[in-house]
């Protein structure tokens, strides 16, 4: 079971000005700033999973536009592969919805998200990195 490789995804939602949808996690054991997203559920596609999770923790509803990329990382010694989704939303206003996770949501230039390096999760430095590498293109 260690070597299992747990599935993830989300989406990266974007407001009028290009600015990027980040969620502050706060629960007590990590305090960072986040992807909106989450496990992939068993009989559950990756596409399923990042409609679920931006609605479960944003009360948004959200149409996904393409798949940007994906990358694995290793976070308490268990393995992760997380697949990032453009998403617009289509009906909601960003709120959130699990105050016994997450503290705020807010949205962010992918300059102000490079300058807080060392407060994000481990899968929003991937996606840093990976935007800051040419290898993301948003519409």
């Amino acid at each position: 079971m260690k070597n299992q490789v747990i599935k993830l995804a989300g989406c990266i939602i974007q407001d009028q000005n290009g600015k990027i949808l980040l969620l502050h996690r706060d629960n007590g054991k990590r305090k960072q700033w986040e992807t909106p997203g989450g496990k992939v559920e068993p009989g559950e596609s990756p596409k399923q999973t990042a409609v679920r999770e931006i609605y479960e923790e944003l009360g948004v509803k959200v149409v996904l536009i393409k798949k940007v990329g994906k990358a694995a990382f290793e976070e308490n010694e268990r393995q992760f592969q997380y697949i990032w989704f453009q998403a617009k939303i289509n009906e909601g206003s960003p709120a959130i919805q699990e105050p016994q996770t997450f503290t705020a949501c807010r949205y962010f230039t992918w300059d102000e998200i490079s300058s807080m390096y060392e407060k994000l999760s481990a899968n929003t430095k991937n996606l840093a990195r990976t935007f800051q590498d040419n290898n993301i293109t948003l519409t």
